[in-house]
């Protein structure tokens, strides 16, 4: 243990704290409370530190001996875990980095569906007018001629009002009466189709 703090010999460390030789102080303390609970460790991680300050990952075993409640003497192995321990982290941080990658995969995943959905409701739309044109525009057509055949019968009514007494036959004749009232009813019935076609499409 001492070499791989990279101390010379045990003198260094005669009179000086053991504390020292912990990053964390706690671990100290925890290893302590262990030992003298079972009188043996197997496998304690530990974060030491060198002489030179840098940190050391250690794994210790050990066998205390105790008199009276307190340890008198370790005698342990301590396994010199660094490079295992900065394996795991770039692991984990390669996972980190993993996972963004992975968030930002079904993110743009979920854009592309986002953008596939309003591209069919726009195209649907788009079939959707079209349906509806048709039968607006005969809708419309068939309302423009039914004003025209009504304007037709007010002005034949007019010139019979205004003449009384002139030729019934021929004012209808002139208008084309008898037409509009076979018309009509088919004009109506156009309308009524579209209409309901209409709302076929929109249901």
């Amino acid at each position: 243990g001492i070499d791989l703090l990279g101390y010379g010999d045990s003198q260094e460390l005669l009179w000086r704290n053991p504390e020292i030789l912990y990053l964390f102080p706690e671990d100290r303390k925890e290893l302590l409370r262990q030992l003298k609970g079972t009188g043996k460790v197997k496998n304690f991680e530990l974060l030491l530190k060198k002489k030179n300050g840098d940190k050391v990952y250690g794994l210790l075993s050990a066998v205390a001996t105790i008199d009276g409640g307190e340890i008198k003497e370790v005698v342990g192995i301590t396994k010199d875990i660094t490079e295992r321990m900065k394996n795991e982290e770039k692991i984990i941080k390669l996972n980190l980095e993993l996972s963004k990658t992975n968030k930002k995969l079904k993110d743009a995943h979920l854009s592309m569906v986002q953008q596939e959905k309003l591209a069919s409701m726009g195209q649907l739309a788009a079939g959707i007018a079209h349906e509806i044109n048709t039968p607006l525009g005969y809708v419309k057509s068939n309302l423009n001629m039914m004003e025209r055949y009504i304007k037709s019968q007010r002005d034949c009514l007019k010139e019979i009002i205004d003449k009384r007494g002139g030729s019934i036959q021929a004012l209808t004749e002139k208008h084309d009466i008898d037409y509009i009232h076979k018309e009509v009813p088919v004009l109506v019935n156009e309308t009524n189709q579209g209409i309901e076609r209409i709302i076929r499409i929109i249901n």
